[in-house]
């Protein structure tokens, strides 16, 4: 063989093809750590049209080492398929539709022991490609060890399970505090997560948060077994399961949550099909406003990876849980996805667009009303809701004349007439 035989090809745009017939010749060689090393390097500089094909070939080959290679030791094979998740997770969009995508990262779930998220991954491959035996056989398996793993949780529960007297007062005022909204100078949001299934990993969660957010946290040592408390930067949130529907006087929230998303056309079907929930609080511990809500959408959309969860709920409107996920990818950074912090209702008569927004209650503000403006519905929307969400970030918005992209908008405060509040801005669109 010549020395130019031997050259290791890098990664280029120019030398794509080049490169990836490389990649397969060290696959079928068995040469995986080659494989993961070039293709990680190629990762962190691939453009657009090749990102994709190199996430899933650095799948492929940290699979193949950790399945059939010898070079690494078990916990590195660990670390190994966390890698795949965060490669897998880059190219979501792309990927959530191919079974491939599917296939690698059920299996980088079940190694690192999130079980729920490989049986919900499994599923969705074998949907993709039903024909598939390995996926059959590989949603049965993962299945298996998911309900082993739960029931052994629920035996482990049931034996370390303590009932004491419950005669800590300071718990009992935390929880008033939560459901009070403001607590002296605290500021609370919460929000809750729909489920088809009575259960909640919480060190899956916690894992996932910090997967997800950074979030390096741990739960607080409460005498509750379905009541969960973090402490975050500038807040603390309590998370609690409640193994049942909502209570008689609070049951048509879900479905009337689910009439006001008309973005998602099944969302009236999760409504009626959950069976319990798991409220989220958020209590500000220095952290203003806007920061405690950007946390409550965060904490949420953890939810999203796990498959009992069918949808959640936040801003009076029912959110599919991973349309949620993916909008609060937007926070990163100095990002915002502007329909998280608050929502938009729309209503189209005779030519007409009205709209209406849902959330500004949850920081002490006015709703945002605009009435029969002649624009389409998703502009109406759309610019209501950047009006509405930037104004977050500033004082509260009061009768005047404000500018948004260079143009002027004049706001009114006056009775409302579809908000629910009594009293709301209305904002002049054409």
């Amino acid at each position: 063989m010549s020395k130019n035989q031997n050259k290791e090809i890098p990664y280029s745009p120019e030398r794509a093809d080049a490169f990836f017939r490389q990649i397969e010749r060290w696959n079928n060689a068995d040469r995986y750590v080659d494989c993961i090393r070039e293709l990680d390097k190629a990762r962190s500089i691939a453009d657009e049209e090749h990102a994709f094909r190199i996430a899933c070939l650095f799948a492929r080959a940290c699979y193949n080492e950790v399945y059939f290679g010898s070079s690494f030791p078990d916990e590195q094979k660990k670390l190994l398929m966390n890698f795949t998740i965060n490669a897998l997770d880059d190219v979501w969009d792309e990927g959530i539709d191919v079974p491939e995508w599917n296939m690698y990262i059920a299996y980088a779930f079940e190694y690192t022991g999130e079980l729920a998220l490989a049986v919900r991954y499994a599923k969705h491959w074998l949907k993709l490609d039903p024909d598939n035996e390995n996926a059959v056989d590989t949603v049965k398996i993962f299945t298996d060890e998911y309900n082993q793993a739960k029931s052994e949780s629920d035996e482990d529960e049931d034996e370390d399970y303590d009932d004491e007297d419950d005669d800590d007062d300071e718990d009992d005022d935390d929880e008033d505090d939560v459901e009070s909204g403001y607590t002296g100078v605290y500021f609370c949001v919460s929000g809750m997560v729909l489920l088809t299934e009575p259960y909640f990993n919480d060190e899956s969660y916690l894992r996932t948060l910090k997967r997800t957010w950074g979030f390096d946290a741990d739960w607080a040592d409460l005498s509750y077994d379905d009541i969960f408390k973090l402490t975050l930067p500038g807040c603390s949130a309590t998370l609690q399961l409640i193994e049942n529907k909502l209570p008689a006087d609070e049951a048509n929230i879900p479905e009337l949550a689910a009439r006001h998303n008309n973005l998602w056309p099944d969302a009236d079907k999760a409504a009626r099909g959950y069976n319990s929930y798991i409220t989220v609080a958020v209590v500000g511990e220095g952290a203003k406003p806007i920061e405690c809500k950007e946390m409550l959408i965060k904490l949420l959309s953890v939810f999203s990876w796990y498959d009992n969860v069918c949808g959640i709920y936040s801003n009076y409107v029912l959110y599919e849980p991973v349309w949620y996920r993916k909008e609060a990818e937007k926070f990163r950074g100095d990002g915002m996805s502007s329909l998280l912090l608050v929502w938009v209702f729309t209503e189209t008569d005779e030519g007409k667009t009205s709209a209406y927004t849902s959330g500004m209650d949850d920081f002490r503000r006015d709703e945002l009303e605009i009435l029969y403006s002649s624009a389409p519905a998703s502009e109406v929307r759309s610019f209501l809701a950047r009006f509405a969400a930037g104004s977050l970030y500033g004082e509260p918005l009061e009768e005047g004349v404000y500018t948004l992209s260079g143009k002027k908008y004049t706001v009114t405060r006056s009775k409302s007439v579809l908000a629910y509040e009594d009293m709301s801005l209305k904002v002049n669109y054409p």
